[in-house]
């Protein structure tokens, strides 16, 4: 009993030194650089999304990546979600804060409040941190530069030579940044791993043990 309280007590210490500070780094940033979405082309929006749901449906049908399946079906209805508060914000007291801000600081006190106190009922809301970083993925790294294109493809009885020539030069120099800015939400994943292994780190070593002697 005694054991179980020191090991308590030495969770709510990392969560409040260690976990806390820097979940307040990713916010401050997160609230001082707000991505600027470009306007979405709805047609486009609407196809994509019916193609990535067949995806995942066809995911979802076989053994291997069935949990995958899940996960991405979830994530492109997720996308929905994103994009509803996109450019909001809210006032709390003096302070203007994002939607974006709120929503992340939310994911983060999940896994603090799993940490401190591990429970089969905080457990579940584990699965929106995946979720979300899958979907703000989908969101800046697919669904942009994909609708952008195909904008850029209606418009282009409207443009001259030079000007959609100068337009996808730029269409295609915006990719890796998107991409970059996209796979920057999987850092959602070290908070979720932090909640799923660091309450237990026993139990976590044995399963890790008995997984690399099944992998030799």
């Amino acid at each position: 009993m005694i054991r179980q309280a020191v090991w308590a007590f030495l969770r709510l210490v990392v969560v409040l030194f260690l976990y806390l500070p820097v979940a307040y780094a990713f916010l401050i940033i997160i609230q001082t650089s707000r991505p600027r979405f470009l306007e979405m082309n709805w047609d486009a929006y609407i196809w994509f999304t019916v193609l990535l749901l067949v995806v995942g449906y066809w995911l979802l049908r076989f053994s291997p990546t069935k949990e995958f399946g899940k996960l991405f079906l979830i994530s492109v209805l997720g996308v929905s979600v994103l994009m509803m508060y996109e450019g909001q914000s809210y006032t709390l007291s003096t302070q203007n804060i994002s939607a974006n801000a709120l929503y992340v600081a939310f994911l983060f006190l999940i896994p603090a409040i799993h940490f401190i106190l591990p429970s089969v009922w905080t457990r579940p809301f584990l699965f929106l941190l995946p979720v979300s970083a899958l979907s703000w993925f989908l969101r800046m790294s697919i669904y942009q530069p994909v609708c952008f294109s195909y904008e850029i493809y209606v418009s282009k009885s409207t443009l001259s030579a030079e000007q959609y020539s100068k337009v996808f030069e730029l269409v295609l120099q915006s990719f890796p940044t998107t991409f970059i800015g996209g796979a920057m939400a999987f850092g959602l994943l070290i908070p979720y791993w932090f909640a799923l292994y660091g309450p237990n780190p026993a139990s976590t070593h044995r399963s890790l043990t008995k997984l690399l002697l099944l992998i030799r």
